[in-house]
C-alpha cells in the first residue's frame, strides 16, 4: 500500500490546481499544495502582494520554514492548523491523510484577522521606503473573521480529504483487479497509438473508445503507469514535435502549431511557453543564433 502514497506520481495535480484556481478567486486567498515532506506539487495560487515583498528580502527562506514547522504539527493533530506567520499575517496548514497515512496539506490564508492587529510589519526591515511600502500593502490584505477563516479552512480540509481518498481508493481498485496484465497490454498498445496519432484530434473520450476502456478508468490506468496525465502526454508529445519543427526558420509559429495538432496559435503559444519556458518567438531566435554560430564556425574552420 505504501506505494501508493506518493501522491505526486498518481493524483490529477492539474484537476487539484483548478479547483484551487477556483478556492482562490472565491476565497481572495492564496493556497498551494505541499506533499508530506514539504515539497510543493501545486504552484501558489492569488499570492499577496504583501507577502511578494516581503519574500524578496530572503527569496521566501522565513515563509518556507515557517510552513514546514506547522506543517509536522498538521500531521499530527489531524485537523486545520491556523497560526500567525513572521510577517503577521495568517496561514493555515490543511493535512491530507489516506486512512491513517498523512500525505500531504493544502496552505493558504495570507490575510488579516478582524480585530487583531500585529506590529511585526513594523520589525521586517529598517528601510523607510521599504517599510512604507509594506504597511500600505499590509493594510490592503483582505480581513476576516477568525470564525469565517476557520470555516473556510475546515472545508478545505473536507473537499481534499474527499477528493484524494477517492482518488486514491479508486487506483487501489485498480490495482486489485482482474486482468492486469491484459490490461497493461492494451494500455501500451494505446500509448503507441497516442505516439502514432497525436497531431490529430485525440481526446480521452475517443482514445477510450478505441480500446475498450471507460474514459475516467482509462485516465486513470495511464497516470499510474506512465506517471503523467492522458492530457499532458499529448502536449509534451506536440511541444517536442514542435521544437524540431522550428529548427527550420522559415516556418511560422501558427504553421508549426497547427502542423503538431493544435487549432489556435494563440494557445499553442501559451502551453509552448508553460512547457518551455519561452515563447516559440524566442525559441525560433534562439535556434537562428545557434546555428548562426554554428555557421560562423564552420566557416572559420574551413578556412
Amino acid at each position: 500500500m505504501e506505494r501508493y502514497l506518493d501522491i505526486s506520481k498518481i493524483l490529477n495535480l492539474e484537476h487539484i490546481a483548478e479547483i484551487f484556481d477556483y478556492l482562490s478567486k472565491v476565497t481572495n486567498m492564496g493556497i498551494t499544495f505541499l506533499d508530506s515532506k514539504g515539497n510543493f506539487l501545486i504552484n501558489l495560487k492569488g499570492q499577496n502582494p504583501f507577502c511578494i515583498l516581503v519574500g524578496k528580502s530572503d527569496n521566501g527562506v522565513r515563509c518556507r520554514q515557517s510552513d514546514l514547522s506547522n506543517l509536522k504539527q498538521a500531521a499530527k493533530m489531524r485537523k486545520p492548523i491556523i497560526y500567525t506567520c513572521f510577517a503577521g499575517l495568517v496561514d493555515a496548514i490543511i493535512p491530507v491523510y489516506y486512512g491513517k497515512k498523512f500525505i500531504g496539506a493544502a496552505v493558504t490564508g495570507q490575510i488579516r484577522l478582524k480585530d487583531v492587529s500585529s506590529d511585526a510589519v513594523m520589525r521586517l526591515t529598517d528601510d523607510k521606503n521599504i517599510k512604507k511600502e509594506l504597511i500600505s500593502l499590509y493594510n490592503k490584505t483582505n480581513v476576516y473573521t477568525k470564525k469565517m477563516f476557520s470555516d473556510i479552512c475546515w472545508l478545505i480540509f473536507h473537499i481534499l480529504n474527499y477528493v484524494i481518498n477517492k482518488e486514491i481508493g479508486s487506483i487501489v481498485e485498480i490495482e486489485n483487479s482482474k486482468n492486469m496484465d491484459a490490461k497493461r497490454n492494451t494500455l501500451e498498445k494505446a500509448r503507441v497509438y497516442i505516439g502514432q496519432n497525436y497531431k490529430d484530434e485525440l481526446n480521452l473520450t475517443k482514445i477510450s473508445e478505441i480500446f475498450h476502456f471507460p474514459a475516467d478508468y482509462f485516465s486513470k490506468l495511464f497516470k499510474i503507469y506512465y506517471g503523467i496525465t492522458f492530457k499532458s502526454y499529448i502536449i509534451n508529445l506536440r511541444i517536442e514535435e514542435a521544437k524540431r519543427l522550428f529548427s527550420d526558420i522559415n516556418k511560422s509559429v501558427s504553421e508549426v502549431a497547427f502542423d503538431v495538432g493544435f487549432n489556435d496559435s494563440n494557445y499553442f503559444s501559451t502551453v509552448f511557453k508553460k512547457v518551455t519556458g519561452m515563447t516559440p518567438r524566442g525559441f525560433k531566435y534562439k535556434i537562428a543564433r545557434s546555428n548562426s554560430k554554428k555557421s560562423r564556425l564552420n566557416s572559420n574552420y574551413s578556412r
